[in-house]
């Protein structure tokens, strides 16, 4: 396990990061190391523009302090562009990373990287969770964010596992949304996906960090199987062990079935 380089400062400021249209500043070594802008340029880019840009360099203080705004950039260009550009980009980005870590590191499901690289991982697995529990992408919308946070919940470095099983022990709470009221049609149509959809796409997760091949994934899933079974009792509290162990099939019946001829007979 991997020592960070220095401890980030992982928690937004709210004083300062939920201020709408807020427009994240560069430092001066982002300003040093993009090729082609100078500083004011750099100013006078759009949040997004900006955060992509930084992320797309060779620099790795440069994607450290990119991660470091996201929830900033969130919070600038709002909900709807946060759920349809800014996560679906962070969710490639991060996939094709930890692949491409994975692939230098020979192994397939463990990737290992540089103190920046697990730096960035850790930063996004809190900023994850910040965007949700602040309420910028409210619960019944942040299924989206499950695949990058059980991608996160799989890495070598044990601190970003843990925060991103922090992160997604914070929001499967959250996506229990069968008597929340919310205004508008289109957030109802997406309570109702949610309600439809949020139990299938938990288990199908734990199955995979269960049935992992290596024990990264599988100790994640332990530290996450509480909140998930918590989860399915508040729905079908008679069936949440069977849905979560798998045994949902009627082999629960024919067990007690032979249980009670194996009693009769003896």
């Amino acid at each position: 396990s991997q020592t960070l380089s220095s401890p980030p400062t992982l928690t937004p400021n709210l004083n300062t990061t939920l201020r709408p249209n807020a427009t994240p500043s560069p430092s001066i070594s982002l300003a040093r190391s993009l090729v082609g802008h100078n500083y004011d340029s750099l100013l006078a880019m759009e949040p997004l523009a900006l955060f992509l840009e930084q992320l797309d360099t060779d620099h790795a203080e440069t994607r450290v302090d990119a991660m470091r705004r996201c929830f900033v950039v969130a919070n600038a260009i709002g909900r709807e562009a946060t759920l349809t550009k800014l996560i679906p980009f962070l969710a490639k980005h991060i996939h094709a990373r930890t692949d491409l870590l994975a692939e230098l590191s020979n192994a397939a499901a463990v990737p290992t990287g540089t103190e920046e690289d697990d730096e960035i991982l850790l930063i996004l697995a809190e900023q994850l969770g910040q965007m949700v529990f602040c309420g910028l992408i409210p619960g019944h919308r942040a299924l989206c964010l499950l695949p990058i946070l059980e991608r996160l919940a799989g890495v070598e470095e044990t601190v970003v596992r843990d925060k991103a099983v922090e992160s997604i022990n914070g929001i499967i709470p959250l996506l229990f949304v069968e008597h929340k009221t919310v205004s508008g049609k289109e957030e109802e149509e997406a309570r109702i996906t949610c309600v439809r959809t949020a139990p299938g796409l938990i288990l199908a997760m734990m199955k995979r960090m269960a049935g992992a091949d290596w024990f990264t994934a599988k100790i994640s899933a332990c530290s996450v199987l509480p909140c998930v079974y918590q989860f399915f009792n508040q729905m079908k509290p008679n069936s949440t062990f069977t849905k979560i162990s798998g045994f949902d099939d009627g082999s629960s019946n024919s067990n007690n079935n032979s249980s009670n001829r194996w009693r009769s007979n003896n």
